[in-house]
């Protein structure tokens, strides 16, 4: 019977934090906050561009900063991958990305995940009360501009 590694479930109430695995990479896990695209910029600067490959395991968090990361991630030519440090430099553990993690994964240049991996994808909620799939476009409308 051949058993695989079920996804490591994303740290939820803790604010990402970036750590660097080697050979490479560096794990981003936990919450996205309005802070994390500033943070990930940060750790640029501090880490130069070495790392190519940006792990994610996240169970999402605030829908601009996860675009805002997206796009910085892609202005860094970095890769995305949803997993955790495996026992070796080419291999990955499960790991989850969901939520607005999905919006930063997509800024990957080039994207992979581990076998077993969560990618949970949901219906944008605004937060006014009123017609949901009208704010929904709008806000579409006006961060698309942005793109």
């Amino acid at each position: 019977m051949t058993m695989f590694a079920s996804a490591a479930p994303a740290v939820a109430g803790q604010a990402m934090a970036f750590k660097s695995t080697g050979f490479f990479q560096v794990l981003a896990e936990g919450e996205i906050t309005p802070d994390t695209p500033a943070a990930f910029t940060d750790y640029l600067n501090r880490n130069g561009p070495v790392h190519l490959t940006l792990m994610f395991n996240s169970p999402g968090g605030n829908l601009m900063a996860g675009l805002a990361l997206g796009r910085e991630i892609r202005r860094a030519g970095w890769s995305t991958n949803i997993g955790t440090p495996g026992l070796s430099p080419l291999t990955s553990n499960p790991g989850e990305c969901d939520s607005s993690c999905t919006l930063a994964f997509l800024g990957g240049r080039i994207r992979s995940m581990a076998f077993g991996s969560k990618y949970g994808v949901h219906r944008f909620w605004g937060q006014m009360v009123g017609d949901v799939q009208q704010t929904t476009q709008q806000f579409a409308a006006i961060h698309c501009l942005q793109c």
